[in-house]
């Protein structure tokens, strides 16, 4: 996938890396636990921890999107 730029720290990049970006969203295996935490979205969302086998780490959402709207949402946060 050209154009995948991931920041972060050690354990979040290994994680984030390892996703299976060549996939759709949908297609995504879900952490039951995190699942019914997710709120109502318009698009494919997955929420997904830093470290699956620590209950505590920190926790993603994934969104599905097209890339103009990427583009948008990381121009604001500056990414």
């Amino acid at each position: 996938m050209s154009g995948l730029r991931i920041k972060g720290l050690g354990e979040e990049i290994a994680t984030l890396a390892n996703l299976p970006w060549d996939k759709p969203l949908e297609g995504w295996p879900e952490d039951e636990v995190l699942t019914s935490m997710r709120g109502i979205s318009r698009h494919v969302v997955r929420l997904i921890r830093s470290n699956p086998s620590k209950s505590n780490s920190q926790i993603f959402a994934v969104k599905e999107t097209v890339p103009e709207f990427a583009n948008v949402s990381t121009h604001y946060l500056g990414i």
